[in-house]
């Protein structure tokens, strides 16, 4: 493409990493969890037209506690919420 965008090929992608992320919550479900953490997204090529997305995260059973705010808000923890 030599820097140029292709629509077909972005739509092609976020497709992908929809599928992805979609896959990834319905093995944390099955194991019982209720959210991933640690969650990262890779790409990588297989041959010249040949692209796999790879999402990986740790799926985890949290339950809410009662922290302060300025406790919570200076931890900036992030979660992915498993949908039901």
């Amino acid at each position: 493409m030599f820097g140029l965008s292709s629509d077909a090929y972005e739509g092609k992608m976020t497709k992908a990493k929809e599928l992805a992320f979609e896959m990834l919550q319905k093995n944390a479900k099955e194991l019982g969890a209720n959210a991933i953490i640690g969650v990262k997204i890779d790409y990588t090529t297989f041959s010249a037209d040949i692209i796999g997305v790879y999402v990986s995260g740790t799926a985890v059973r949290v339950k809410k506690v009662n922290v302060p705010v300025q406790e919570s808000i200076m931890k900036k923890e992030f979660v992915f919420p498993v949908t039901n």
